[in-house]
């Protein structure tokens, strides 16, 4: 499993700095002028935008690889590419290219809330349109993720205001499948932050019905 820490993001808003595919690419294309690219046997690693985050990278993760580096027409190969896009188009309020994530046959699951699930991208559509529209500053922010294959686990917070004046506050992970730069189906473990003051305590005992 691959795992990227979003440092600076802990708090909602802050997700803009997720750059967008073509900018990634042009950070590549400005730091190979300056830098070499870190080869091994196939693996290899980029140095986006200083020779010592190269190092850094490849040393965390060999069988990385950037997607500026790939010949044009083939797919992405790191899904998180797919969630940072995602989280731009959210906090862009930007429906279209929302939606645009998200394959036309994709298969939503909320397993906490199992008469929630829906397949396609309507829906999608549907959903958020309502979201953007009744919560006019909402945020996101990608607060961390984790790669195995072609799924991504996110994990993600969103906040703003919404129509009835109280307090959007929302955190939890998204186990996303990307196929062919799109999230094919997803499991969304996402609910409200509780504001309560009992603590593990109580809370321990709650759980096994001792209160």
């Amino acid at each position: 499993m691959r795992r990227r820490r979003y440092e600076g993001q802990g708090r909602a808003g802050e997700a803009e700095g997720v750059r967008a595919p073509q900018e990634r690419q042009a950070a590549f294309g400005g730091a190979r002028r300056g830098a070499q690219v870190v080869r091994e046997g196939q693996d290899h690693a980029v140095q986006v935008p200083a020779l010592d985050r190269v190092r850094a990278r490849a040393a965390e993760d060999r069988h990385w690889e950037d997607p500026a580096l790939q010949a044009p027409g083939t797919s992405v190969s790191d899904p998180r590419l797919v969630i940072e896009r995602l989280v731009a188009a959210q906090n862009a309020h930007d429906i279209d290219a929302f939606v645009a994530c998200f394959a036309p046959d994709y298969a939503s699951e909320q397993p906490n809330w199992p008469s929630l699930a829906f397949t396609g991208s309507a829906q999608v559509r549907k959903n958020w349109s309502a979201i953007f529209g009744g919560v006019p500053d909402f945020r996101a922010a990608l607060l961390d993720a984790a790669v195995a294959g072609s799924t991504v686990w996110a994990e993600v917070e969103w906040t703003g205001t919404k129509a009835d004046g109280s307090r959007l506050h929302s955190r939890g992970v998204i186990i996303a499948t990307v196929a062919h730069e799109r999230i094919a189906a997803a499991r969304l473990y996402v609910s409200g932050v509780a504001e309560t003051t009992a603590g593990i305590d109580d809370a321990v005992k709650i759980m096994a019905g001792q209160r």
